[in-house]
């Protein structure tokens, strides 16, 4: 059996992830701001929640440690208008995030990370159809660009190290796939 862990366990993407891995049989660790969630009561003792903050460091790496995992799902982020209110805090939790969850990866031997991606580093307007990998990504707000920046860490990390880091989006057209 696989060991798992989701950043951003409490969100959206983050409990529907848990539901589907768990009815494969994996076992699942979740990490999130939030102790629990009213949408995932059907989770309670069946996936461990480790509460923190994933733009902190010493929290990303003690999770990871602890969990023992061997993908990491990286769906943690700040959306829409709150990205919009607080470049900062955005900056902080989508990329030094994503970058925590990188280093944590490196540091401890995780060899797959997955990432959820998003259709607004191509804009919001003019989105040419079909988007393929030559696609010109042209992000219009805060969300987007700190995505982008993200994106662009993956694939550094991908050249430097070697290991597998895919990203996925829910309104993509494409999976980005860096390593095997």
């Amino acid at each position: 059996m696989s060991r798992n862990v989701i950043t951003g366990g409490s969100g959206l993407l983050g409990v529907a992830m848990a539901r589907a891995f768990l009815a494969n049989g994996e076992a699942w660790f979740s990490s999130s701001t939030e102790r629990s969630c009213r949408a995932a009561v059907d989770l309670t003792g069946r996936v461990e929640i480790a509460t923190g903050d994933v733009g902190e460091w010493v929290h990303v790496l003690e999770t990871i440690r602890r969990s023992r995992v061997d993908c990491i799902y990286h769906a943690a982020a700040i959306l829409g208008s709150a990205c919009e209110a607080s470049a900062a805090s955005s900056f902080r939790v989508n990329v030094m995030g994503t970058m925590n969850a990188l280093e944590a990866a490196r540091l401890l031997e995780v060899s797959n990370i997955m990432f959820v991606g998003s259709g607004t580093t191509f804009g919001t307007a003019s989105v040419p159809a079909p988007v393929d990998d030559i696609t010109r990504q042209r992000p219009e707000n805060m969300y987007g660009t700190s995505k982008l920046c993200s994106e662009l860490l993956k694939r550094q990390y991908h050249r430097q190290s070697g290991r597998c880091a895919m990203i996925v989006g829910p309104t993509r057209q494409i999976t980005h796939h860096y390593g095997d």
